[in-house]
């Protein structure tokens, strides 16, 4: 099992380098879940090609309070969260001469029965291929993602699987008619284009929703909201 899982932090990595092989100095990192449960560990690899050389030391801040919370030279690190909820973990990863690059990336601790991982690629020209998928732990119904759009940038559908998208506001709503299933895993993807005003790096956010069909209705806990976990931007 942790073989396995070694393998796929590092596929998940590979990715990453190849998504953005132009970029030494950049730093990104793996979890190996996204949504852990209250004192489960969790495994996370810095993808340490897409730094180029050697010789860092890696910090963590894993409560999102802008506080280095562990510091150590080796690239595979566990931890286990403490309390629930959504939660912004940032690694800064400083060269011998003490010069930092960081990434941030959103984890939902605490057993939710739908939860969504965004993943962002930049691409030539300053557009950003990005893709959304839904992970079912319990049957939801009317699964929908609701990804906010920066401003300055707009978004286009490049592939909505089976689900249907509307543009709301400075939204981009996807939604599905049918029920998404235990261990379902459902995806979508858009892009983002830059206006004029739309340099730079955006930050990205959104929610995921839907209902359990088994609660009673007027049930506040009928409604599932969660944060979209996974990529808050994209490597420059």
């Amino acid at each position: 099992m942790a073989k396995r899982l070694l393998i796929a932090l590092w596929i998940g990595c590979a990715a990453a380098v190849l998504a953005a092989a132009s970029v030494a100095g950049e730093v990104d990192f793996d979890p190996s879940t996204f949504n852990p449960l209250v004192g489960e560990v969790v495994t996370f690899l810095v993808c340490e090609p897409c730094l180029g050389g050697g010789g860092y030391s890696y910090r963590w801040d894993w409560d999102g309070d802008g506080k280095d919370d562990e510091e150590t030279t080796n690239a595979l690190v566990d931890h286990v969260f403490s309390d629930a909820g959504a939660i912004k973990v940032t690694l800064s990863a400083v060269d011998a001469g003490g010069w930092p690059v960081s990434r941030t990336k959103a984890i939902l601790v605490g057993e939710s029965p739908l939860f969504a991982v965004r993943k962002v690629i930049p691409e030539q020209g300053g557009s950003l291929f990005v893709l959304v998928t839904l992970h079912a732990r319990e049957q939801v119904v009317a699964p929908a993602v609701e990804e906010r759009i920066p401003r300055g940038w707009s978004a286009q559908p490049v592939d909505l699987g089976t689900a249907a998208a509307y543009p709301m506001g400075l939204a981009l709503v996807a939604y599905w008619y049918d029920s998404i299933n235990a261990g379902d895993r459902w995806s979508f993807s858009y892009r983002l284009y830059p206006s004029a005003y739309g340099t730079g790096t955006p930050a990205l956010s959104g929610t995921a929703t839907g209902y359990l069909p088994h609660v009673p209705t007027g049930d506040p806990e009928k409604r599932v909201k969660v944060e979209i976990c996974g990529d808050l931007s994209a490597l420059q």
